[in-house]
């Protein structure tokens, strides 16, 4: 036996002796490690949601704490200091705190002018939330919101608040003689729910100050900052899908918006139901620990639970975080079953072709890559010429001329799901922005059959309301693509949009939308109309649903349709943050213009400058049109067409 044959045998059967003793050693111990390895990532997710909580509270409320917070906003809170006086005018100006002299008098509207004053700018810049203002009593005297859309606005009649569930009392420096001084803190969660029960309820970390005079209370005031805010930015950032736990009831934030799902989890899936019973599972570690981690074998995805913060009692809310993670476990379970079953055989194969392999490696190699090459040739080509295919398409829509219209349409990918439609009769005009679903080739084949079923909606004289050219769609869609048996349904295809029909002999402007909103400038006022919250052609969708056609009379003014793109796109900052719908509003409102065109050049140049180098996440488009009273665009002065429900 040559030395050369000797280190082969010695090479085949001393790894297969070590892989055999691993495997033994690996299996006794695997159970241990993935217990170890789901408490350890819960222990993980945990710091990193409190590091992003805290990081969402240092950067807003935060730098108003009495103590803590930024040296400018100290003052405010020391009931002997004018923080209104500057440092030359101090001597002559009576040294008394303003606002606790307002709460001294019980002059509410002092109060509120003094408040407004002091928390407009962090209001109007969305790095506050909510304000509340509430007297000795505990009642609320003046209320100050940025409000964004999660769940019921903080301001509203039907809000009902659990102040009552955070004990001002304790707070720190309430108690402490040798610190009389110190202003009485508290942070906590504040939640507000809907008495009408027609929202959802919000969830905000709370800062609550109290005003107090010796040992007598002035009044407190609640700093907020909304969470779900922050929640959105650690979907995205971590790739996990995230569910709240509070009131005995576990929700998502698709409860409050649709919103990309960056967990490997099936759309399909109930998350909120089978995290809830994941809680229930583990509550008694939750309790023992402070944490779980385990497997749900129905979402096939790994479940942490945890508080949502350091300063809520676990009972009052918790954080449940998802991630599919089972492919990797069963892949390692997998491998350290046939590791001592076909290591050895396949090791005994490998030494034995390795040389052989060596010489036509480089061949084969060389090979391979040249078919790639020309597979990539001509995947892209086809992509090209199918992009050069949906602008001549989208070009072809030919653009009124009785009154201004602008756009511009910018796909993600070098095709889109995005597509407009412009059509005119004797008497009315049709346009439609539509976002199919998905992007890219899914995107571009999707909007091909959109396009199909909405110029054969039009065509029907049969359909006249803008709802009802939706409703026709989302039977067509379903129909077409076998999607009204859920169970039988190969895809979940469709699309969210928009539809105006402009009515040259009613004077009326009709609107419906598919999870999708149309914005109307005029007089300096930016006002949202919303659609039905159903998107065409989802299995969600039922196939007799009808979409609610909405009539604007005698219409005036700018009117701006648009794709989530525009909405959806990312700033560059380490959390991003969406450019969202209040932005955009803003942004409008301050476009005192009659010009389509340069509506829609400003929107995309802030839209550019806001998200700098990042890429998109969706494909955009964006829509414009004017009308004013002196425009030629109505025949007749008919009486005017009443509302009428698709």
């Amino acid at each position: 036996m040559t030395t050369r044959i000797q280190l082969l045998a010695l090479t085949i059967f001393g790894n297969v002796a070590i892989a055999a003793l691993f495997f033994w050693l690996a299996t006794d111990q695997l159970d241990g490690q993935q217990k170890t390895n789901l408490e350890n990532s819960a222990l993980v997710y945990q710091r990193a949601w409190n590091t992003a909580s805290s990081e969402s509270y240092d950067l807003s409320i935060g730098m108003w704490h009495p103590q803590t917070g930024t040296f400018e906003n100290r003052s405010i809170w020391k009931s002997e200091e004018n923080f209104l006086a500057s440092p030359n005018e101090a001597p002559n100006v009576n040294e008394d705190n303003p606002l606790y002299e307002s709460f001294r008098r019980g002059d509410i509207e002092s109060i509120s002018t003094i408040t407004d004053s002091l928390f407009q700018l962090p209001i109007d810049d969305m790095t506050m939330s909510a304000v509340f203002v509430l007297n000795a009593s505990g009642v609320l005297i003046h209320c100050m919101t940025a409000y964004d859309g999660y769940g019921i606005d903080p301001c509203a009649e039907t809000a009902k608040y659990n102040f009552e569930q955070l004990d001002i009392a304790t707070a720190s420096g309430m108690l402490s003689k040798r610190r009389s001084a110190r202003v009485p803190v508290k942070r906590g969660i504040l939640r507000i729910d809907d008495l009408s029960n027609d929202e959802e309820s919000s969830l905000y970390q709370a800062l609550y100050i109290a005003l107090r005079d010796d040992s007598s209370k002035l009044g407190t005031i609640v700093l907020a900052k909304n969470i779900f805010e922050a929640l959105e930015s650690f979907e995205y950032e971590f790739e996990i899908k995230a569910a709240l736990n509070f009131d005995n009831r576990t929700i998502t934030l698709n409860n409050y918006y649709e919103i990309d799902n960056y967990s490997g989890i099936s759309d399909d899936a109930n998350i909120a139901g089978e995290a809830s019973n994941s809680l229930r599972e583990y509550k008694d570690t939750l309790l023992v620990n402070g944490t779980f981690g385990a497997t749900n074998v129905s979402l096939e995805a790994s479940v942490f639970g945890f508080p949502l913060s350091d300063f809520a009692k676990g009972e009052e809310a918790l954080l449940i975080v998802l991630r599919d993670q089972t492919e990797l476990l069963e892949a390692q379970d997998k491998a350290m079953g046939s590791t001592f079953i076909y290591g050895a055989a396949v090791f005994t194969v490998v030494v034995l072709l390795v040389i052989w392999l060596v010489s036509r490696i480089e061949a084969a190699m060389k090979d391979a890559y040249d078919q790639a090459s020309t597979a990539n040739r001509e995947i892209q080509s086809s992509i090209n010429y199918a992009a050069k295919l949906q602008r001549a398409l989208l070009r072809a829509e030919r653009m009124p001329d009785d009154f201004k219209i602008d756009l511009t349409w910018r796909p993600r990918d070098v095709v889109g799901g995005d597509i407009y439609v412009v059509r005119t009769t004797d008497n009315k005009t049709v346009i439609a922005v539509i976002d199919c679903t998905g992007h890219g080739v899914p995107g571009a084949f999707t909007s091909v059959i959109a396009r199909a079923v909405v110029d054969r909606a039009i065509e029907d004289d049969q359909i006249n309301t803008a709802g009802e050219y939706l409703s026709e769609s989302n039977r067509l869609i379903k129909d077409m693509l076998f999607q009204n048996e859920s169970e039988e349904a190969d895809s979940d295809a469709g699309f969210d949009g928009t539809v105006c029909i402009l009515d040259r002999q009613s004077g009326c402007l009709e609107f419906a939308g598919a999870n999708s909103s149309l914005f109307v400038v005029n007089n300096n006022q930016t006002k949202e109309i919303k659609g039905n919250k159903k998107s065409v052609g989802a299995r969600r969708t039922p196939n007799d649903f009808e979409f609610t056609t909405q009539t604007i009379e005698n219409p005036c003014g700018m009117f701006v349709m648009l794709t989530d793109g525009v909405t959806d796109v990312m700033n560059e900052l380490p959390r991003p943050i969406a450019f969202g719908r209040k932005r955009l509003m803003r942004l409008l409102q301050s476009l005192d213009t009659s010009e389509p065109k340069l509506v829609v050049s400003k929107v995309m140049d802030a839209i550019d400058q806001y998200k700098g180098a990042s890429p998109l996440r969706d494909d955009l488009t964006l829509l414009a049109f004017y009308i004013d009273d002196t425009d030629s665009v109505f025949v007749s002065d008919l009486a005017t067409i009443k509302g009428v429900a698709g």
